[in-house]
């Protein structure tokens, strides 16, 4: 019965199921995961740091090393075309233990060097972020295919960005 359903039904009719559904059918068989995978990776959260009164924060290494993990694979060439939405905001400080660090950008960096990768990207939602000179650049960049809704705090955002804004 399924191989005498057309894949474009099948896609329309995945659109309504919620992602737990999705993710159930998509163990059924190849063919399912294959058409499951555009609806299951629409949105992604990603969370580079934690913020406090002592500025940005970060959990453990072996959060930051699974939180880099997560983020490749949302970068990957079999996931990222199917992102839509992209929602970057803080960890809550209350999740887990955080430290300062002098290297707060350690997931930020990379997740702006490769933003691009989502191809399909047409939603931007950054709050709570520190834009760096890579990640404003990006934004440029992305400007014209990405709806950008995102807070620009002056405290967040670095001192070469304050600095021509005023002049």
């Amino acid at each position: 019965m399924a191989d005498r359903f057309p894949n474009e039904l099948w896609l329309k009719a995945l659109g309504y199921a919620p992602n737990d559904t999705l993710t159930n059918i998509a163990l059924a068989s190849h063919r399912f995961c294959d058409l499951s995978r555009p609806h299951m990776f629409t949105t992604f959260a990603f969370h580079p740091y934690a913020m406090d009164r002592k500025g940005l924060l970060l959990p453990s290494s072996r959060l930051v090393e699974k939180a880099a993990e997560r983020l490749k694979f949302w970068l990957s060439d079999a996931i990222a075309p199917f992102v839509r939405v992209c929602n970057v905001t803080p960890f809550a400080p209350k999740a887990a233990k955080y430290s300062t660090s002098d290297q707060p950008y350690i997931l930020l960096d990379p997740f702006f060097q490769e933003l691009g990768a989502f191809t399909g990207l047409r939603v931007l939602t950054a709050m709570g972020v520190h834009f760096t000179q890579t990640g404003l650049s990006t934004l440029c960049l992305l400007a014209n295919r990405v709806f950008h809704n995102s807070f620009f705090d002056p405290n967040l955002c670095p001192n070469f960005c304050l600095n021509s804004a005023s002049t």
